[in-house]
């Protein structure tokens, strides 16, 4: 009877050795939202959280989440806890967030008519910001008054105000006014930089034409008939707004010459990546713009070389980012066109 008690504890103990201590873990609460960055409590033996967002999967090692590197949009989430040896915990409820600047339109269509220089009302604005020569005018209409300015080659540029919870816009482009011309004809011309024809304005005569003060080459224009401005020329100017001279010996003409770029930039290269121990390159058609940054996880332009059209991501800011999933954001401009997007960068597989 002994050697059977015995026995049986033996086989008890051995057992209970055998056994593996796991627990669920408990559900992320006191969620919070400030300046588009989730916050919540930490759950006690969590090594790191998962993140549904509208239906993707995302990994953080904190107990916080950065949802700009998402850019702008309507977002639906929520949080579990997780530990490679514990239970994962049940998700949480869902939650919603919107990111939207609310930043107001830059004001468009600038023209000069009469010696009033108008343009089109921006939606929600409450007034405007003119900068004359260095002086700052502020008024609430969409149209202003040059003909007191005593102005000769005046730069232009305007901005939209609010005293709600929209932000100002930038800054116009540039348009220029000069007194001395005002007597004879001044008009606006458009020119797409995705046109493959010459400029074709229906002057007729012997000119001398200039640009912001400075005389053309003959080669970049012909005169007679109508005045030529050559296609490869226009396209070699990088401001979106140019102040035309137009001289002869009975009349003269102040004309401006609105630059747009109708090409939308956008990425040539792949936007998802297996991350294989080297830098990660981007390439993109800018259409004569400029790539303007590169966001999300606190990337700074020291992480980061911008060369023409092609970014440079280090492998060392891979490599200090502690996730399987990396998402960064990019932003490309050129004259008349801003584009968003998103790369993938994964660096490792998700455990699930």
């Amino acid at each position: 009877m002994k050697k059977l008690i015995f026995i049986l504890m033996i086989f008890l103990l051995t057992a209970c050795t055998k056994e593996v201590s796991t627990k669920i873990l408990d559900i992320p609460v006191n969620v919070l939202i400030e300046d588009h960055i989730v916050y919540w409590d930490e759950v006690l033996d969590a090594s790191k959280y998962t993140l549904e967002i509208n239906g993707i999967l995302y990994d953080s090692t904190k107990n916080s989440f950065d949802l700009t590197a998402l850019g702008e949009g309507e977002y639906s989430f929520r949080i579990k806890a997780r530990n490679a040896s514990d239970i994962d915990s049940e998700y949480s409820s869902f939650y919603t967030h919107s990111i939207n600047s609310l930043v107001l339109e830059i004001p468009k269509n600038l023209i000069i008519e009469n010696q009033n220089l108008v343009w089109d009302e921006v939606d929600n604005a409450t007034g405007y910001r003119l900068v004359i020569n260095n002086e700052i005018y502020n008024i609430e209409t969409n149209y202003y008054d040059l003909s007191l300015l005593d102005c000769v080659n005046c730069g232009i540029m305007i901005k939209s105000l609010s005293e709600s919870r929209y932000k100002d816009s930038d800054y116009s482009a540039i348009i220029y006014f000069d007194k001395t011309y005002v007597n004879d004809e001044a008009s606006q011309i458009l020119f797409d930089k995705a046109s493959e024809n010459d400029l074709i304005i229906p002057i007729e005569g012997s000119f001398i034409i200039s640009i912001d003060g400075t005389e053309l080459d003959n080669q970049d224009y012909e005169t007679g008939n109508n005045i030529i401005l050559k296609n490869i020329f226009l396209k070699s100017i990088i401001s979106e707004n140019q102040l035309l001279r137009i001289s002869g010996n009975d009349q003269s003409y102040q004309i401006t010459v609105n630059i747009i770029d109708s090409r939308v930039p956008f990425i040539t290269s792949n936007y998802e990546f297996n991350y294989e121990q080297n830098d990660i390159i981007l390439e993109f058609n800018i259409f004569d713009g400029n790539i303007e940054s590169i966001s999300g996880h606190n990337i700074t332009e020291t992480d980061y070389i911008i060369y023409n059209n092609i970014v440079t991501i280090k492998k060392e800011f891979i490599e200090s980012i502690n996730l399987e999933n990396i998402f960064l954001a990019y932003k490309v401009r050129n004259a008349n066109n801003l584009s968003f997007g998103f790369i993938l960068i994964r660096n490792g597989e998700t455990n699930e």
